[in-house]
């Protein structure tokens, strides 16, 4: 059932599926430092999540990291998980690993741009709440990049060859 959805709208669902994750890592967060939700916006040009009651610069910080390490973890499980590298599998796997990309993309570039606008990301939220050095941010994003690169490299690792045997053994008494 799966093979017949066009490839383009399956990358397309990952993605919204990945970005709706992110939200809600900012939705969780806020409930778990005792904030209400005033709005949750995924559809959008600009999706966010407002976040009314106040907070010291720590829960700040917890609320703008919250929802990419959702979609990182998101993208960590699916990694882990997924061990199909063909079809539909390899498809959303490639979506939710690009969109983890351009978070980290997103974090070292605006850190080390940090212009404050009215309505700052969440890498400007979290420099200003934590006072994190930006080349610390910086680094942690490189860090979690060449995570994932063995990630990837051990997904992609062909199974043992006692594995193979055993495969190819019962295919011949399939026959």
């Amino acid at each position: 059932m799966l093979h017949r959805i066009p490839r383009p709208l399956i990358a397309i669902a990952a993605l919204f599926v990945c970005l709706t994750i992110h939200e809600l890592g900012h939705v969780f967060a806020a409930y778990l430092t005792g904030g209400a939700v005033q709005d949750f916006v995924v559809f959008s040009l600009v999706p966010h999540v407002r976040i009314s009651a106040a907070a010291t610069p720590a829960i700040k910080a917890f609320r703008a990291v919250s929802g990419s390490a959702c979609s990182l973890l998101l993208c960590l499980s699916i990694l882990l998980a997924v061990r199909s590298n063909t079809g539909v599998k390899r498809i959303a796997k490639d979506a939710v690993t690009a969109f983890a990309c351009v978070e980290l993309a997103g974090w070292s570039i605006s850190s080390l741009t940090q212009t404050l606008s009215s309505s700052p990301d969440d890498a400007q939220t979290f420099l200003s709440a934590s006072r994190v050095s930006p080349f610390t941010v910086i680094a942690v994003c490189a860090l979690l990049v060449a995570m994932g690169v063995c990630l990837v490299r051990i997904g992609e690792r062909r199974p043992r060859p006692r594995i193979e045997a055993r495969l190819r053994a019962r295919a011949a008494a399939a026959k």
